[in-house]
């Protein structure tokens, strides 16, 4: 038999309803998983959010905010939802599994996300939504196709937590050692504070361009993961020369975000291009040139962060200063030592990032299977259940 070709708008209905049970659940963006449409924590409605939409079991609730981020689910109940989120209720015909299977297919994520307005808030748009074009098969096939489907995930979600597993241990595998050495240090080993072993100032106070002719100005944004790309880093104004010798940046360098939400995060700089550091940074910088990887792994211990945390407690936007970083008590071994536990914990670092890009190339590869399936279950070329 045949399958129709219609648009969502004549076989499906956009209830906006506002929402008056305040006993339902209450589902946000950040509770519908990417890609799987898996939930992940639930709250009570509340006074705040008696304006969130209502919805009933079997609605398909499509994320309209940042439509890339593929988040759509299945209603398994009655609930309220934001109103980021458009509940979707199928007319006879459609099967409701059918509707959300069809909206995270990588064609439709695409299409939708083009048809956004908005450049820091992208959102889709309810005529996007209701013009898209759906294959519709008679429902006994959709049901036969869908069954299909969800065996299929099901293997695929396995393996994927599985997998997921496995990345968590092999971080772990890092920071379990790195606890170990610097947790039991050895009685030889001398506890000296920061503000003995090196200078610490605070960062310069300036606008950044990238049109600027000034020295590369860094900021704590431009520290992703360990990494700092300078191509992007942007610039300040010309600067005085003693300005530049107060903030030049120099190889073995360590920069501390001394603010906000990264508080604590710190950096070494294995090399540098001509650059000073912005206001929100601390930077310290070692006496002794080849102790500073040793005391930047020391700033990724446990013992380190709770310091940290505790130096931070009862600031409303997170802090620690200079002063605090000064008192800082750092475990010392002898030089030979430190060279041992540089080598070590950096050889251990590769062989974890390497675990890490292994593991997440097969959880790519997981993904891109079930977008595989997708395609071939909306061309009618799915038969029977694809191994994961």
């Amino acid at each position: 038999m045949r399958w129709e070709v219609t648009t969502l708008g004549q076989v499906v209905q956009l209830e906006r309803n506002r929402n008056e049970d305040l006993k339902r659940i209450y589902l946000g963006l950040e509770n519908i998983q990417s890609d799987t449409g898996q939930i992940v924590g639930v709250t009570q409605c509340a006074d705040d959010v008696s304006s969130a939409y209502a919805f009933e079991q079997d609605d398909v609730l499509y994320g309209r905010l940042r439509p890339y981020l593929n988040k759509v689910h299945l209603a398994k109940a009655p609930g309220c939802c934001s109103t980021e989120i458009f509940p979707l209720r199928t007319k006879a015909g459609l099967h409701p599994s059918w509707l959300s299977k069809f909206l995270r297919r990588s064609p439709i994520v695409k299409e939708l996300n083009d048809s956004c307005t908005g450049a820091r808030m992208p959102r889709t748009s309810p005529q996007a939504i209701l013009g898209l074009r759906i294959p519709i098969p008679p429902i006994d096939e959709q049901e036969r196709i869908v069954e299909v489907l969800d065996e299929t995930f099901a293997a695929i979600d396995k393996a994927k937590a599985n997998i997921e597993r496995n990345l968590t241990n092999a971080r772990e595998l890092f920071q379990s050692r790195l606890n170990d050495i610097f947790s039991n240090p050895s009685e030889d080993w001398e506890v000296r504070s920061l503000g003995e072993i090196s200078a610490i100032r605070y960062g310069h106070t300036d606008k950044s361009n990238a049109d600027f002719r000034g020295p590369k100005f860094l900021r704590i944004t431009d520290i992703q993961d360990g990494v700092v790309n300078w191509e992007s880093v942007p610039r300040c104004n010309p600067m005085t020369e003693q300005d530049w010798a107060k903030y030049e940046l120099r190889k073995g360098d360590i920069v501390f975000a001394r603010t906000g939400a990264t508080t604590g995060k710190s950096f070494l700089l294995p090399d540098v291009e001509d650059a000073v550091f912005a206001s929100y940074l601390i930077r310290v910088r070692l006496h002794q040139l080849d102790a500073a990887p040793f005391v930047a792994l020391f700033f990724e211990s446990p013992e380190y962060w709770a310091v940290v945390a505790e130096g931070t407690t009862g600031s409303a936007q997170g802090g620690f200063n200079a002063k605090k970083l000064s008192s800082l008590s750092i475990p010392l071994p002898p030089r030979e030592v430190q060279a041992e536990v540089i080598m070590e914990l950096s050889e251990l670092r590769r062989n974890v990032r390497n675990l890490e890009d292994g593991y997440q190339a097969e959880l790519n590869s997981l993904e891109e299977l079930r977008q595989s399936i997708l395609e071939q279950a909306f061309e009618g070329k799915l038969t029977e259940p694809v191994a994961a």
